[in-house]
């Protein structure tokens, strides 16, 4: 094609695509170079920091770790000792087993230097007459080393001063809380200097601090962990610091460790906030960045901290690098970009038109045909495969929209590059739709949740109301019931027997299991098995991997093999009531655990009560059983007195019996004598030692005078003493005060009638029942039963008393009798002596 003149020329699409194309090139080619000038340092030096704290958080965690480790190792030094506690009242360690223990913990842990125990002599047994590892405070201070060659030795007491022992001994016991020390030299022999930081946990038992335990570890070996990261050649100093501002552990110089920071940095001051803050702070520079972490160290209040150096020195001969390759690479594509751009727009003008019909039918959304375009390195048929790519792309978001419609979305979209923006917020969307889907279909979990666990609330409530049921029978229903409504195949109550005297057991009070009640009898000891280990431990068990001889070693419940099992106890305060097992063939959610556990409570405080209903009606048939015997009882006195008419002798005989009768209460009883107006007119040997009080001031003086009802509610005595003179026994529980010591007497007042039916005085008998009512507080679980016991004696009492004044009346029957029959016979006898003396 021929051109009249160049203006022609640059107004053709070639020569403006060309121009466009070079200046596009030459363009980008310009920006790469000024961006890789001007730009990389600064966000390379952005991504270096970044970096770095990324860097230093995790070898803060790892370094976390490893201390913890050695922290753990110690506690469970200190676990030991704190677990066998329950020992010390009944046996004492000995000191072979203290120290196999710190043996065995040095072999199984060779990062471990040495490990020590410091605990009072009062709960170690010395073997035989040793005392090589008590110290001058009589502490027991056994200490294991491992020396040169490897072996396991015993260190001196006096060649380790514990007294100047510091605040790893010092601290733990006055904190309770596990402590670090700063590094510091020990030489357990001549020949084992070696610098160490000390990890001291504290022996707890019951509150109580008892000692504690500790290991060392050589600064070196966590020297050597720091270098085996391999950080140093990547521009990363790691210094490890400790509370008192020594340095631990580096991986780049040891010969600094030990030493304080002040002696090795001019700006340690600035470091040092590490362990005085407790907190992360960061520092640039222009050829380097610090960051310090403080470590999170196990129930410790030691402050140790991580200060993690990123040299930028390697960053930067990276960035020179980085732009010698970029800008060699940029120019290379440029050159060939430029040769490419003549031949590649001839061969681009030719399926234009094509592409623009192919473009245009993209455009307006209808169904388009793939034009015609031979594929060739010349042709711009990369531009029609991307148009091509851009409809089946619009087909695929059409299916995907289609599908997302229907409710499908399961449907994934994938985009087709990482700068696909439609794609991104096709997958957004999605995500988005599901997690609305997954947080709809969790509320609704969460209510069905929430209303199972209401009916079940409202269902053990209805159960817990009634108690009027045995303890068997509403053992079984709670069980029943709560096999049934978490959908347990089997389960289960003990109850502690209390009755039993050389060791606690459990007996199984009701079981269920698949639907069919039984009834098992078994006794479990404290300790065996799961349910007697729970006993022991008063602590919930869950077990979802289940022993195949469960149900042969353990269970009492059946032979099917479950797949979760949880026992828990019922405590009743601070006392241990029983133990429910459950066991399911399907895992139980922690939904219906929680269920389980928010019935405990309830549960432990029904069944209490059922049992004390239970003793209780057992105490009232007890009753009702000796009421029956008094009636037998009173009814073979009456059959007695019956035959007292008999004879005047008879008569005698039960008067005599009666007397003895009257001394043995005398003998039992506080009794005394009040006439109408209340002055004691007899009181009984009993009466006056438990009053402490001369015979004499006693007798003459009113009721009142030592009555507490008196002093505080007179209208109440009023009537008290009104219905003694209408004739009306009364039964009184009182506090006698005005004596040298207090009294509480369980009193029975009955009013005794003269010959013509008048009462002439009142009899009173009384218990003293002074020491039950000082335990009361300790014995108020059974203050109903002795109050029952009371009444029921006070009845018993009243019912002699009247069976008493019924014999006297007859006694008076019989005397007047008598006297009758005296006088007959002294009128027959004068009479017999009037005809005598006649007849002489």
């Amino acid at each position: 094609m021929k051109y009249k003149n160049i203006v022609q020329l640059f107004n053709t699409l070639s020569a403006r695509i060309t121009l466009a194309i070079l200046g596009g090139v030459i363009a980008m080619t310009l920006s790469v170079l000024i961006y890789s000038n001007v730009f990389s340092i600064n966000k390379i030096r952005k991504e270096a920091i970044s970096q770095a704290f990324t860097v230093s958080e995790s070898h803060k965690l790892e370094i976390e770790a490893l201390l913890n480790k050695y922290f753990i190792q110690a506690r469970n030094l200190a676990a030991f000792s704190n677990n066998n506690n329950s020992r010390i009242s009944s046996a004492y360690f000995t000191e072979e087993q203290i120290i196999s223990l710190l043996k065995l913990l040095l072999r199984d842990n060779a990062d471990l230097h040495a490990a020590g125990v410091i605990w009072s002599s009062d709960l170690v047994s010395p073997a035989g007459e040793s005392v090589k590892f008590f110290d001058r405070l009589n502490r027991f201070v056994p200490i294991m080393y491992k020396n040169n060659d490897g072996g396991i030795s015993e260190a001196k007491v006096e060649n380790y001063e514990v007294e100047g022992a510091g605040s790893f001994y010092l601290k733990p016991m006055a904190t309770g809380l596990n402590h670090i020390s700063d590094p510091m030299v020990v030489n357990y022999s001549s020949k084992n200097a070696m610098e160490i930081v000390r990890i001291s946990v504290p022996i707890i038992y019951l509150n109580n601090r008892l000692g504690v335990c500790f290991v060392d570890v050589a600064t070196n070996q966590i020297a050597e962990y720091l270098k085996s990261l391999d950080l140093v050649k990547d521009g990363i100093l790691i210094t490890v610091l400790s509370s008192g501002g020594i340095i631990a552990a580096t991986n780049f110089d040891q010969s600094i460790q030990g030493k304080h920071i002040k002696y090795v940095y001019r700006d340690w001051r600035e470091r040092e906030k590490i362990t005085n803050a407790s907190e992360n702070y960061a520092v640039y520079s222009e050829n380097d960045i610090r960051v310090g972490k403080p470590l999170n160290l196990l129930n410790s209040n030691s402050v140790y901290g991580l200060i993690v150096d990123y040299e930028f020195g390697t960053i930067h001969k990276q960035v020179a690098q980085n732009q010698r390759s970029t800008a060699i690479f940029v120019l290379l594509i440029a050159s060939l970009a430029a040769l490419m751009v003549v031949f590649v727009v001839k061969r681009l003008l030719a399926p234009i038109k094509k592409v623009v019909q192919f473009s245009e039918q993209i455009v307006s959304g209808s169904e388009f045909i793939k034009p015609d375009v031979a594929i060739t390195a010349s042709d711009v048929s990369e531009i029609i495969s991307n148009l091509y790519k851009a409809s089946e792309r619009l087909k695929r978001i059409t299916i995907f929209s289609e599908q997302i419609g229907k409710g499908n979305l399961e449907v994934r979209y994938l985009p087709v590059s990482d700068t696909d923006k439609v794609g991104d917020a096709l997958t957004l969307m999605l995500a988005r739709l599901k997690e609305s889907r997954e947080t709809a279909q969790q509320r609704n979990i969460e209510l069905k949740d929430n209303e199972w666990v209401r009916i079940g609330v409202e269902k053990f409530n209805i159960l817990f109301r009634q108690t009027d049921k045995s303890v068997e029978d509403f053992s079984y229903d709670i069980i029943k019931n709560l096999a049934e409504f978490t959908g347990c195949g089997l389960g289960g109550i003990y109850l502690v027997n209390e009755k039993e005297e050389t060791q606690n057991t459990l007996n199984l009070i009701a079981s269920y299991a698949f639907s069919k009640r039984k009834r098992i009898k078994e006794h479990v000891l404290f300790g065996q098995g799961l349910v007697g280990t729970c006993a022991v431990e008063q602590a919930n068990i869950h077990l979802t991997e289940i022993p195949d001889d469960y149900s042969e070693i353990s269970s009492s419940l059946g032979q099917a093999q479950p797949k979760s099992i949880f026992i828990m106890p019922l405590n009743l305060k601070n006392s241990l009531l029983g133990v429910v097992e459950l066991a399911s063939f399907n895992l139980l959610t922690s939904v219906q655990i929680k269920f389980i556990e928010g019935l405990k409570e309830s549960i432990a405080l029904t069944l209490a009560a059922t049992i004390a209903n239970s003793r209780t009606n057992l105490l009232l048939e007890r009753a009702r059983q000796q009421a029956e015997e008094l009636a037998a009882q009173e009814e073979e006195m009456r059959q007695n007195l019956e035959e007292l008419q008999a004879t005047q002798e008879e008569s005698a005989r039960k008067e005599r019996e009666n007397e003895t009768l009257i001394y043995a209460l005398n003998n039992s009883a506080l009794v005394a004598e009040y006439n109408r107006a209340g002055i004691i007119t007899f009181a009984n040997d009993s009466f006056i030692e438990a009053y402490n009080i001369p015979k004499e001031l006693i007798i003459g003086r009113k009721h009142k005078h030592f009555s507490s009802l008196a002093h505080t509610d007179s209208i109440a005595y009023d009537n008290f003493w009104g219905k003694l003179l209408n004739g009306e026994p009364v039964q009184l529980v009182q506090l006698i005060e005005n004596v040298p010591n207090k009294l509480w007497l369980s009193e029975t007042y009955s009013p005794i009638r003269d010959e013509m039916g008048g009462i002439d005085k009142v009899l009173c008998i009384s218990y003293n029942i002074t020491d039950s009512m000082h335990n009361a507080d300790k014995l108020r679980n059974q203050f109903n039963e002795a109050r029952e016991k009371l009444v029921i004696m006070a009845k018993k009492e009243t019912e002699i008393m009247k069976s008493f004044e019924e014999m006297q009346a007859q006694l008076q029957n019989y005397r007047d009798e008598a006297d009758s029959l005296k006088r007959e016979n002294e009128k027959l006898s004068g009479i017999k002596r009037k005809n005598n003396s006649g007849n002489t």
